[in-house]
């Protein structure tokens, strides 16, 4: 039988371990939203295709895992 603490751990973490923030052309949010990823790489490449014309910020917890430039830009 599992404790109550176990529980509660597994209602306080979220089942997406990620969020990103993309910006608009004018540097102002235009979408944000938690996501889950397996790791940095794999949160990294979701976010790139999801949103490849956006600047984006990608975070776990309080660490900034990346910062993405719009493809278009990087050529």
């Amino acid at each position: 039988m599992k404790s109550s603490r176990c529980c509660v751990w597994e209602l306080a973490m979220p089942s997406e371990n990620y969020r990103y923030y993309c910006l608009d052309g004018a540097g102002r949010l235009h979408d944000a939203a938690w996501f889950h990823a397996e790791n940095d790489a794999d949160a990294i490449a979701q976010i790139s295709v999801l949103h490849p014309d956006a600047k984006c910020e990608i975070w776990q917890g309080q660490r900034l895992v990346a910062s993405i430039s719009p493809q278009r830009l990087q050529a």
